[in-house]
């Protein structure tokens, strides 16, 4: 059977009442062109991919008045090495390889603002060797009502799954908040754990969801593995906390 690893990509943890509100989700666009398997969000490992951040649909409060969006954070699961994967020079050199690599962000039309925030990370090899990379993405000072919606694009890099491990699937969450006119905001983050999920009654916080991809192996997972091992990666409350607000 498939076994499932979980990586946090830091330790801290907010204690915080949370909403566990069931509702559509602000969510990686399907796109089949890319697709591999048996579903439209999974990646072969090692490759490049142009992502689409789908925003469906406006804030509402709880006597269903509508307030269009104004801007959506999204954070990057990239702050540490993922095990059993790995990034190569062209001499064929191993470095380790995080969630995500070198991402880019798409200028938008909707959004007079687009602002990528850079990191730490650990160690990577792209054109060299890199320790810092992008951390969160976000887009400001927009407008999206509820009668349409908009795809916001960046491309990315996927690790390489080691032939020697027993990794089959990757399983990359990304934390997003949706900001909205008059103070308004959707979080999914997948935590009830973090500053989203305090009580405040113009937030709705999803903690049981974020938006995800997966990266699925393509070499043959060796006999003694079975049917391998997913790796859940997802960003700790702290970073979350850490990155998501929407300042300028």
């Amino acid at each position: 059977m498939l076994k499932n690893q979980l990586i946090k990509l830091s330790a801290a943890c907010v204690l915080a009442v949370s909403s566990n509100v069931v509702m559509a989700h602000i969510n990686i666009a399907q796109d089949n062109v890319f697709a591999l398997g048996d579903s439209s969000r999974e990646y072969k490992d090692g490759s490049r991919a142009f992502l689409n951040v789908n925003v469906a649909h406006d804030c509402k409060n709880a006597a269903g008045e509508h307030f269009p969006t104004t801007g959506v954070s999204l954070l990057l699961p990239n702050g540490q090495n993922i095990p059993g994967t790995y990034t190569n020079d062209r001499s064929g050199n191993i470095y380790g390889a995080n969630a995500v690599m070198g991402v880019k962000q798409r200028v938008s039309g909707i959004f007079e603002k687009t602002k990528v925030v850079k990191g730490s990370v650990d160690a990577f090899y792209s054109h060299g060797v890199k320790t810092e990379d992008a951390r969160v993405l976000k887009w400001m000072h927009g407008k999206i009502d509820n009668d349409h919606y908009e795809n916001l694009e960046f491309k990315t890099g996927f690790p390489k799954i080691d032939p020697a491990s027993c990794v089959a699937k990757i399983k990359i969450h990304f934390p997003s908040v949706q900001y909205c006119k008059e103070g308004y905001k959707t979080a999914w983050v997948g935590t009830a754990n973090s500053i989203y999920g305090t009580g405040d009654e113009k937030t709705r916080v999803t903690d049981t969801y974020s938006a995800y991809v997966k990266i699925v192996r393509t070499s043959e997972l060796p006999a003694s593995c079975g049917d391998g091992e997913i790796i859940d990666v997802t960003p700790s409350v702290e970073e979350i906390n850490m990155y998501l607000g929407m300042e300028d």
